[in-house]
């Protein structure tokens, strides 16, 4: 009997549960999200493992391996009782108190045999019981570990994307910054332009002036030396007063005509002034290039009114004789600059009404990036706090079942018989205490399955604003690219002043990066290659999933390859030149 029930428990304190756990292991399938079956499942799991007492364990190991021992000892005494009693029996008279010793003995020790098996009977029934209820807990455990690495993974992303942002509002700086400059150039290219409007008009005027005060002069002398003629003829007193007040007339004439030479002279000069001034100023195809420019930024979002100016305006008719052409000219110049200094007016305001959409889009930006970060340290003190409550729990859970199983060993070794009142009573304060443990792992698991399904949430919401921040980020790279791009064609010093106004480039990592995301934004086929990939990678069977990971990870980098080819090399070296050293040895000697 103590050999049959020896081999219920090992030496070790290993229980047969552990062999039936393999292969139910082995053959469990890849691990799901988890869900609220799953997790009641790994809550139940853990219950069970947590309850085995391992020190209940060793005990009763030693116990059998001691009644073993005792059981062999009391084998020999029988033996050599029983060899005593074949003694006697070869005698005629029996002696009696040798046969009742003997007796007595064989007695006694099957009543231990039968004891000792049934207290092994009963440990193993209790290992079993334990043991039998646990589920495996390898693949919730495995699906718990993943679903921590994807959050993981998700909080360095969005590190990485506010990172991003800090470097995108800094290149928003340095582009406000172009932009002023840009401005000052077009409205200094802007008065240019009206500067060289106006002198040519004066020109053009001024031409229309000089060649009818000729024309008047030429009919002026015409008219003298008729008149010249007839006083010569006549000679009388009239004749006289009239030549005096005509050369009187002429003499008016000469000095306003020196005083339109001076003037023509000085507006010459002011004219040469301004072609020079016109020359040294940017070109037409840089004007051109400001304009594109300006039309790139209305497609980001700012509203500049760009009006062209009129090229020539509408000749009024003088309504009074004495208003002579240079006055109207002004007139007319000073209109026209009125009308000039109200377009730019407007389109300053539009300019600053733009310009104050711009600041106000980055502000939202500051704000949304602002709120992020704060979602992000309010979910890092959650799971602190979350982590210190479940370690309290677990201490007081702990204790309460080493406290439990105390008090179920305590009944099972006290009492044999179960009909006894006090062994009723020890089981039924056993069951009311794991009835108790019961409900509190009921209440823990509502609790973790709601914060579980908060979390979740949440981390959806963030990586939902993740994906909106990058496409934002991918069409913003593209507006720049397209603005830093701009204007190549220009030859030659328009070249090189595009390339000062661009500011300092991306970084060529930065440019990679968004570089890729916007092919894959604009190519139709990115999106169907994605899926397809996916697609692939489910379908693979855990070893070729395995084995894919295992290559990326040697095959990445280039360190790592190096160490893969230099690994191989020196293993194929070492085998080589094993089998050339056996080879040898195997060799008769000369």
């Amino acid at each position: 009997g103590a050999d049959a029930a020896g081999p219920a428990v090992t030496p070790e304190g290993a229980s047969p549960a552990t062999t039936t756990a393999a292969p139910a292991s082995a053959k469990a399938p890849l691990p799901e999200p988890l869900g609220e079956e799953s997790l009641q499942a790994l809550i139940a799991a853990e219950e069970c493992w947590r309850n085995v007492e391992w020190d209940g364990l060793d005990t009763h190991c030693t116990t059998i391996l001691d009644n073993k021992e005792s059981a062999k000892e009391q084998r020999e005494k029988m033996k050599e009782a029983l060899k005593q009693l074949k003694s006697c029996a070869d005698v005629s008279d029996v002696d009696k108190e040798v046969f009742n010793s003997t007796f007595k003995l064989i007695t006694q020790t099957l009543g231990k045999l039968s004891g000792r098996s049934k207290y092994a009977e009963d440990a193993f029934l209790e290992l079993y019981q334990c043991f039998k209820k646990a589920p495996d807990p390898t693949p919730l455990l495995q699906g718990f570990v993943e679903e921590q690495a994807i959050i993981k993974k998700a909080l360095e992303k969005m590190k990485q994307l506010n990172d991003r942002n800090k470097e995108l509002r800094m290149e928003r700086e340095e582009f406000s910054k172009r932009l002023q400059a840009v401005n000052q150039e077009e409205a200094t290219n802007s008065e240019w332009e009206q500067k060289a409007q106006e002198h040519l008009r004066f020109s053009q005027q001024l031409k229309g002036d000089i060649a009818t005060l000729e024309s008047t002069i030429e009919g002026l002398n015409l008219q003298n030396q008729a008149l010249k003629e007839t006083i010569q003829e006549s000679q009388s007193q009239d004749w006289a007063k009239e030549v005096e007040e005509r050369d009187r007339n002429l003499e008016a004439l000469v000095q306003e005509m020196a005083q339109m030479e001076k003037n023509t002279s000085k507006w010459k000069q002011e004219l040469a002034a301004a072609t020079q001034a016109l020359e040294q100023a940017p070109k037409q195809w840089e004007f051109d290039r400001a304009k594109k420019a300006f039309a790139v930024l209305q497609d980001l979002g700012i509203a500049c009114g760009f009006d062209e100016f009129e090229a020539a305006a509408e000749k009024e008719a003088p309504q009074d004789v004495q208003v002579s052409s240079v006055e109207l000219c002004m007139a007319h110049t000073n209109k026209q600059l009125l009308a000039s200094n109200g377009k730019l007016k407007a389109r300053n305001e539009t300019v600053e009404a733009g310009l104050e959409q711009f600041r106000a889009q980055v502000s939202e930006k500051d704000a949304a990036i602002k709120e992020l970060s704060s979602k992000l340290d309010a979910l890092k003190g959650q799971l602190k706090q979350k982590s210190a409550d479940d370690e309290a729990w677990q201490r007081f859970e702990k204790d309460e079942v080493l406290k439990g199983f105390h008090l179920a060993a305590v009944v099972a070794k006290e009492g044999v018989n179960p009909g006894d009142a006090a062994v009723a009573g020890n089981e039924r304060a056993v069951i009311k205490a794991l009835a108790i443990q019961r409900d509190k792992y009921k209440h823990s698991v509502i609790s973790l399955e709601a914060e579980n399904r908060k979390y979740k949430g949440q981390v959806q919401a963030l990586a939902e604003e993740r994906r909106s921040l990058e496409t934002e980020n991918v069409e913003l790279y593209a507006k720049l690219k397209y603005v830093q791009t701009h204007g190549t064609e220009s030859p030659g010093a328009g070249n090189r002043a595009a390339a000062a106004a661009k500011g300092k480039p991306l970084s060529k990592e930065m440019d990679r990066k968004y570089d890729r995301l916007f092919d894959e934004s604009i190519s139709p086929f990115a999106e169907w290659k994605r899926r397809q990939r996916d697609s692939q990678y489910q379908a693979m069977s855990a070893i070729d999933k395995v084995a894919l990971k295992a290559t990326n990870v040697f095959l990445s980098t280039k360190l790592s390859r190096l160490f893969l080819l230099v690994y191989t090399g020196v293993l194929h070296l070492l085998v080589f030149g094993m089998l050339h050293h056996s080879s040898l040895s195997r060799l008769p000697k000369a």
